[in-house]
């Protein structure tokens, strides 16, 4: 037997599921569907308004995939085949200087100043210039510069004590400035070059 509690449980389910299944368009009431509801469980109201589902004749359908089939005229292609890269080498520069044309220079920087300020070198010479920053913890270089004021060669900035060595060819005669890009007006000198 079915207690009094359990029936109006049962009949508020039923009058639930009942309402909604109507508010979603979901068919139509029975008499004694409706019968049941209004006896037995108060009036249950849907805040959703009923909404019209598409059919599933109206949903589209994408056509079936096909895979094209191989004529004569297909063309296979393969992946390029990479031939292996040999390794290439920097161009060496030569450490010793040629037996003919050669000229070694060293220029020290001593209180910011350079030691000597000034040289004579034949034309179309290979200059390999010591530059020996003896000025500690002051930073220093060497820009040296063609007549026509275009760079030939520069040390790194670097603070003293420092050695570097650079090599580098002259052209043509006429005078060539070298200066201390942090201190020119008063790092400077020039190679006289005949």
């Amino acid at each position: 037997m079915i207690s009094g509690a359990a029936r109006r449980l049962i009949a508020l389910t039923s009058a639930a599921l009942l309402t909604a299944a109507s508010a979603c368009g979901g068919g139509t009431t029975s008499t004694a569907g409706s019968a049941l509801r209004s006896a037995t469980a108060p009036a249950v109201t849907s805040t959703l308004a009923p909404t019209a589902l598409p059919s599933v004749a109206a949903i589209p359908t994408p056509p079936p995939a096909t895979s094209p089939t191989p004529s004569a005229a297909t063309a296979t292609t393969t992946a390029p085949t990479l031939a292996p890269i040999a390794p290439t080498l920097a161009p060496t520069v030569p450490t010793a200087m040629p037996a003919s044309g050669g000229q070694a220079v060293t220029i020290r920087a001593v209180a910011s100043q350079f030691v000597p300020a000034s040289a004579t070198l034949p034309t179309g010479s290979i200059v390999t210039l010591t530059f020996e920053n003896q000025d500690a913890g002051v930073a220093h270089d060497i820009e040296i510069f063609d007549p026509s004021s275009a760079e030939v060669a520069r040390t790194a900035i670097a603070p003293g004590p420092d050695t570097q060595t650079i090599t580098f060819m002259l052209g043509g005669p006429g005078r060539y400035s070298f200066k201390c890009a942090l201190h020119p007006t008063k790092m400077n000198g020039a190679f006289a070059v005949q």
